[in-house]
């Protein structure tokens, strides 16, 4: 009966009465000392803290599943989009051409579907720029300073060259490095030797 008892919750207790009952008639009828037990009725009580408590725990632990059953769904959804509809532009053209249904999740109308493929292949784990830019954190953490300061010196003359002058900028404010561009030749006046 204690098994029972344990494994019952107090927010349905007529479901344990039923239960207790259903094992005490397994066992009936019971004789002992010149007494023989037929039937027995079973009532069980809770008081209100309790009912109140284990209706508290059982409110937070649904909440608990709903937010991991949450989580799980937006992964899902989440994974479905990058692998399926934002793959590449034309899988996207395809699915933008369907009305989706909630559940699954997608893009919205307004979205430009060519930008937000470009915009998840660049982030992806195995893109390219990704791979690049794991590679350059691994090598920056062994360099010594002096090695930083030195690429960062690279990193300024490439970004003078080939970059903006607010790119420039940036880099330096950053860097806390001077402005390579205010120290470089301005490309508009020609040099001492032209």
């Amino acid at each position: 009966m204690e098994d029972i008892c344990g494994q019952a919750s107090v927010l349905r207790v007529h479901a344990a009465e039923e239960d207790i009952e259903a094992a005490l008639r397994i066992k009936l009828p019971v004789a002992a000392d010149g007494v023989e037990v037929f039937g027995a009725r079973v009532s069980l009580s809770v008081d209100q803290d309790t009912i109140d408590a284990a209706m508290q725990l059982e409110r937070l632990l649904r909440e608990h599943e709903l937010d991991e059953l949450a989580r799980c769904q937006a992964k899902g959804r989440a994974d479905f989009l990058r692998e399926e509809i934002l793959k590449d532009p034309a899988s996207a053209q395809i699915y933008a051409m369907f009305e989706l249904s909630p559940r699954i999740g997608g893009p919205s109308a307004n979205v430009n579907l060519d930008r937000l493929v470009q915009q998840v292949n660049e982030w992806h784990p195995e893109s390219r720029w990704i791979g690049v830019a794991q590679i350059l954190h691994d090598f920056l953490s062994n360099l010594s300073e002096g090695g930083r300061k030195d690429l960062l010196n690279i990193l300024q003359h490439a970004l003078s060259l080939l970059g903006t002058p607010d790119q420039v900028a940036r880099l330096s404010n950053v860097s806390g490095m001077p402005d390579i561009a205010a120290l470089l030749p301005d490309a508009s006046t020609p040099s001492q030797g032209e």
